[in-house]
């Protein structure tokens, strides 16, 4: 029961140092430079919302397809940045469904861990 106890308390210990230290940078080390670079796996938006496969009809209505940017890594549900903006755009982003006007949302592969 004792060790037990010990196990479970050194594993405590051990996420908890984890999260704290994830809480002070990029939990992502994909995540460097222009969003445009991104090809991490994160797939949720800052608002929480789970992305929509690139080759689901929103991203194609909008032009974002494989064909159209062939680099930008546009498999699965990850956020990305397909284009490059040119204005130093610094998050990724991808669909949500959302409104018609706004069907996007930005990620942030940086963001702290929840606690």
């Amino acid at each position: 029961m004792r060790a037990r106890v010990v196990l479970l308390v050194f594993v405590v210990a051990v996420l908890h140092n984890s999260f704290a230290l994830a809480d002070w940078g990029c939990v992502d080390d994909t995540f460097v430079g222009n969003a445009s670079d991104y090809r991490g796996f994160l797939n949720t938006s800052l608002s929480g919302k789970k992305c929509m496969q690139w080759r689901s009809i929103t991203p194609l209505k909008f032009g974002y397809s494989t064909a159209a940017y062939p680099d930008a890594g546009l498999d699965s549900n990850f956020c990305r940045s397909p284009r490059d903006m040119g204005n130093g755009q610094s998050l990724p982003w991808c669909f949500v469904g959302g409104s018609a006007s706004q069907p996007w949302e930005h990620c942030n592969p940086c963001a702290p861990l929840p606690v």
